[in-house]
C-alpha cells in the first residue's frame, strides 16, 4: 500500500493547510522593503517539479497512515519516517532519482521550516549523492555516438521500408529513428527535444536545419543555436512532409498544433514518452538502455577521446555553464584509454607468457 503512495502525488491543492500556507509563503514576491520567500524568483518548471516530488511525499504519508492533517510539515519529516520513505522508494527508483527526492524534501524544509536543525537531512542527502555517483558507472557514456547515430538512420529507414506495418506504425519508427540521430548529433536536453516547434526551434537556413531555443527554453537561461548535420536535412523533410502528416492524422490533436514530434494518435509527444523510446530503442539495438541525457555522456567523451584538443568545444555545443562539467568526461575519457591500454598491456604479457611455454 505504502508503494502505492510513493508513486502518487498530491496536487497542492490538496495538501494540509499549513503546507499550503508555508508554500504560499515561500511564493511570496519580494519588494523593496521585503526580500520575498525562498522559492519566490523560481522558474516555471523548478515550481512545477518541486510541487510533484512534495506531493509524492504527502502522498507516501496519506498512503502508510503518517499524514496527521493538523501537524506542522516539519513534524512529519523524522528519521524514521524518511527510512520508511526511502525504503519504499528504493526498489523503484534509480539512485539519481533517489536522491533527488530527499534533495527536493530537504529543500521543502528549509524553505517551510528553516529554524528546524535539518543537519541529519542534509548528511543523508550527501551520503544518497555520494551513493549515486559511486553506483554510476556509465558504461552506455562510453556508446559511440556513431552507432547511436546508424542506430537512428536503421529506424527511419524500417520506417520507410518495413512491410506488414500500418502508415502510423512506420511513421512511430521513422520519427524514433529521427529523434535518435539528432540527440546522437547534438544532444539536446530532453524537456526542449520534447518542446521542439516547427519553424520555432527547428528552423531551415542555407540549407541546414538548426535547432534553436530562446534563454526562456533552456535550463542555462541563454539563447542557444545548433545546426544538424547536413545528411539529416532530406531526412527532416521527409518526416515534415510525409510521417508527421501521417501521425497527425491520428484521432487526437497536439498542443500546440506545431508540435514537432506527435504520438501514434496525434498527441505531442511528451518528456517521458522519449525517455522510454531512446532506452527501449538502445536496450533493443545496442543491448543496455541509454536515456537522452546519457548521449549528452556519449558525445562528450566521444570529443574529449578522439579531439582532446577541442574538448572545450564539447561543452560550447551541449550548452555547459561550468566547465569543470566537460573536464569531467575529458577524465573519463582518458581513464577509459588507461584502461584500454592496460587491456592490451596484459594481453600482450599473455601472448608472450604463451610463447615462452611453447618453447619448452
Amino acid at each position: 500500500m505504502a508503494k502505492l503512495g510513493a508513486r502518487k502525488s498530491l496536487r497542492p491543492e490538496h495538501w494540509p493547510a499549513a503546507d499550503r500556507q508555508a508554500w504560499a509563503v515561500a511564493r511570496t514576491p519580494g519588494d523593496i522593503f521585503e526580500p520575498g520567500g525562498g522559492a519566490a524568483n523560481w522558474r516555471p518548471q523548478t515550481v512545477a517539479n518541486f510541487e510533484n516530488d512534495y506531493g509524492l511525499w504527502l502522498g507516501w504519508l496519506a498512503t502508510s497512515g503518517r499524514l496527521a492533517p493538523d501537524s506542522r510539515p516539519g513534524e512529519r519529516v523524522t528519521e524514521d519516517a524518511v527510512a520508511a520513505y526511502i525504503a519504499d522508494l528504493q526498489p523503484m527508483l534509480a539512485p539519481a532519482s533517489l536522491a533527488n527526492r530527499v534533495r527536493r524534501l530537504y529543500t521543502a524544509m528549509q524553505l517551510f521550516e528553516p529554524e528546524r536543525d535539518w543537519g541529519w537531512l542534509a548528511q543523508l542527502k550527501a551520503r544518497l549523492r555520494r551513493a549515486e555517483k559511486a553506483t554510476k558507472s556509465k558504461p552506455e557514456a562510453l556508446t559511440s555516438p556513431g552507432q547511436l547515430y546508424k542506430l537512428g538512420v536503421d529506424l527511419m529507414q524500417d520506417g520507410e521500408t518495413a512491410d506488414g506495418l500500418l502508415a502510423r506504425k512506420r511513421a512511430v519508427l521513422y520519427r524514433d529513428g529521427l529523434i535518435i540521430a539528432i540527440l546522437a548529433a547534438r544532444a539536446p536536453r530532453r524537456k526542449n527535444l520534447a518542446g521542439m516547434r516547427i519553424n520555432v526551434n527547428v528552423t531551415c537556413a542555407g540549407g541546414h536545419y538548426w535547432l534553436v531555443f530562446s534563454g526562456a527554453e533552456t535550463k542555462q537561461k541563454r539563447a542557444s543555436e545548433h545546426r544538424l548535420p547536413a545528411d539529416l536535412t532530406p531526412r527532416i523533410d521527409r518526416y515534415l512532409d510525409h510521417h508527421r502528416a501521417v501521425l497527425a492524422n491520428g484521432p487526437h490533436e497536439p498542443e500546440p498544433a506545431d508540435a514537432l514530434w506527435l504520438t501514434e494518435f496525434g498527441d505531442r509527444l511528451s518528456p517521458m514518452a522519449i525517455n522510454v523510446m531512446a532506452k527501449t530503442r538502445t536496450r533493443e539495438a545496442l543491448g543496455v538502455a541509454i536515456p537522452p541525457h546519457r548521449f549528452r555522456d556519449c558525445l562528450a567523451t566521444a570529443w574529449a577521446v578522439d579531439l582532446p584538443e577541442h574538448v572545450t568545444l564539447a561543452g560550447a555545443m551541449l550548452d555547459h555553464s561550468d566547465p569543470k562539467m566537460t573536464e569531467d568526461h575529458y577524465n573519463q575519457a582518458q581513464r577509459h584509454k588507461a584502461l584500454q591500454c592496460l587491456a592490451r598491456t596484459f594481453d600482450e604479457l599473455r601472448r608472450q607468457k604463451s610463447a615462452v611455454k611453447d618453447e619448452y
